[in-house]
């Protein structure tokens, strides 16, 4: 949805959980409760909103509102019959409508995939070690998919997911970055220095935070040096220790070994001949809320819950449309109830999609686990799909593999450029010849 005005509010309010709540708390729709922090000046709001509203602007949630409208599902399949027609009369194919929207699926799912690729396999982490954190309202509905795609085998759901954003936002921490250049070289007559700098960069970051009202008790510090090889031109950014550390700490950690090994992780290689140089220190305060942490009783027995009703649901393995189980996520709350798929679970924000061979797990507090049963490793799945590729011209198999391919070039394009020390390949990079 497109916006053709924003009115901004001023206000700040933060989430309360256990027994650190006071009697001016307020209790939202979702049963959880909320402290305001600093109120919005309502004067000022009615103002700002009255300009608006004379402008011919008002709420998109009015009686004359469409919004709530059920969505078109016959003039879906009917757009949908029309895009299958062209694309099976250009390609000589017998294309039906579930495939195509399946194949739209697929391609989007793929698209989704190498941005994922690029901050995990691109940095030297193995992403099949990893768990796929899912957010937003239809997010939870590919998740599965793309997991597979990528190997991994675990699921993150928050309860919240559909609005995670605004969520994230009244539990997120607050942060003060201070950073000051150094330009020096790092050798071991220059640590002391820079640890002094640090340290005096610590103090500033702690007075800030207690300016802004945050106590000293819940803050830590991160301290950071940004260093690089000599000739290169981009920066690897290494967070050194936490808390709000003492001197001898900072003097007895060996940043150059921490930068090598994060270096050799994400490029394969050290460049032994040339000197480590340190661009710039930082230091980072963060402030955590006490209450936002939430303790899970995790003593409840796994029950059985009961399905809502059943729903149709197209399988592509299959090419076919069958019944599935719907489940409330809020009949779930409270208990630690595992399903099997395939089935849908229904949140108030979101839909909740396990597809066949995945296990999802309820958590009391309404968090959701999914497990894919029997995870297939990279090299299996390639194998599988280059033997399922048929042998005809395929749009949306040569869609999926484009996406493919083309992640790996980026990658290869930006390491190069990364690592490279000649300018005519930094030059190239940026102008796009390498990365394509």
């Amino acid at each position: 949805m497109l916006y053709e005005e924003v009115v901004e509010v001023n206000e700040r309010v933060q989430l309360v959980f256990g027994n650190d709540r006071q009697p001016s708390d307020i209790r939202g729709i979702s049963g959880d409760y909320v402290r305001v922090i600093m109120p919005p000046n309502l004067d000022e709001l009615r103002v700002q909103l009255s300009v608006r509203f004379f402008s011919f602007i008002s709420s998109l949630v009015d009686k004359n509102s469409h919004e709530n409208e059920p969505l078109d599902v016959e003039g879906t399949r009917k757009a949908f019959k029309t895009l299958t027609d062209e694309i099976n009369a250009s390609q000589n194919t017998s294309y039906s409508i579930e495939e195509i929207a399946s194949g739209f699926l697929r391609v989007a799912n793929e698209a989704m995939c190498r941005p994922i690729r690029n901050l995990t396999q691109m940095r030297g982490y193995d992403i099949t070690t990893h768990v796929l954190a899912c957010f937003g309202g239809a997010g939870p509905q590919h998740a599965c998919s793309i997991a597979k795609a990528l190997g991994m085998s675990k699921v993150y759901i928050q309860r919240y997911s559909g609005i995670l954003s605004a969520y994230g936002l009244s539990l997120a921490d607050s942060v003060i970055d201070k950073q000051l250049p150094a330009s020096c070289s790092y050798v071991p007559s220059e640590k002391a220095s820079l640890v002094a700098k640090l340290q005096s960069l610590a103090s500033v970051v702690l007075a800030d935070l207690k300016a802004e009202g945050f106590d000293e008790a819940h803050s830590t510090l991160e301290y950071f040096l940004n260093l690089r090889y000599e000739v290169r031109l981009d920066k690897s950014r290494l967070s050194i220790i936490r808390g709000r550390s003492v001197e001898a700490a900072l003097l007895e950690f060996d940043f150059g070994a921490a930068f090598s090994a994060k270096y050799q992780q994400e490029f394969g290689f050290l460049l032994h001949a040339r000197s480590v140089l340190v661009d710039d220190i930082r230091v980072r305060g963060t402030f955590s809320p006490p209450s936002n942490t939430q303790k899970v009783n995790t003593a409840l027995p796994a029950v059985s819950a009961s399905p809502h009703a059943t729903s149709p649901l197209y399988f592509d393995e299959l090419k076919t449309w069958k019944d599935v189980p719907v489940y409330l996520h809020a009949e779930m709350l409270n208990t630690q109830t595992i399903v099997q798929g395939p089935v849908i679970i229904m949140q108030n924000q979101a839909t909740v999609v396990v597809e066949s061979e995945w296990t999802a797990e309820i958590l009391p507090n309404g968090d959701l686990y999914l497990f894919h049963s029997a995870p297939a490793s990279l090299a299996d799945q390639a194998h599988n799909e280059i033997e399922d590729v048929p042998v005809v011209m395929d749009p949306i198999q040569l869609s999926v593999f484009s996406h493919r391919f083309m992640g790996i070039a980026e990658q290869m394009g930006r390491t190069l450029a990364r690592t490279s020390v000649s300018v005519n390949i930094k030059v190239c990079a940026v102008h796009g010849v390498i990365t394509g």
